[in-house]
């Protein structure tokens, strides 16, 4: 493991899935930049219905236990490469938000959004291509 930079935290998330089941765990490991625990968990997702759901989980448990313990810079390790590329997905929430000191009231588009969000759309399709 490579420690983060302060002030982040490093949540590594891992998940259990058995089919015959249909149930999960969740196995997540908090650590700030000196390697030291914050905080461990092992979580029973009594329904999962297969094992990209139960990655797709544990990062989420993870997550929300990190905000739980106060953290608010985080970094994610996960074995599982389709959640995290999935995560990039983000990119556009994010290029929506960082504009929201423009707007004085609420927006609201359908079908569309404003030119920069577009752009940063577009990037996401060619790295799905």
């Amino acid at each position: 493991m490579v420690p983060p930079d302060p002030p982040f935290v490093k949540v590594n998330v891992d998940a259990k899935f058995v089919q015959e089941l249909k149930k999960a765990w969740s196995g997540i490991v908090i650590r700030d930049g000196n390697g030291d625990i914050l905080g461990a968990s092992v979580r029973l997702q009594n329904y999962s219905s297969s094992s990209f759901c139960a990655e797709a989980w544990a990062t989420v448990h993870g997550l929300q236990f990190a905000i739980d313990l106060g953290c608010h810079s985080i970094v994610f390790e996960s074995d599982c490469r389709t959640v995290i590329h999935k995560l990039y997905g983000n990119k556009v929430a994010h290029a929506m938000a960082a504009k929201g000191p423009s707007y004085f009231s609420d927006e609201f588009w359908t079908e569309n959004a404003r030119a920069r969000a577009l752009t940063v759309i577009a990037e996401d399709r060619k790295s799905f291509i």
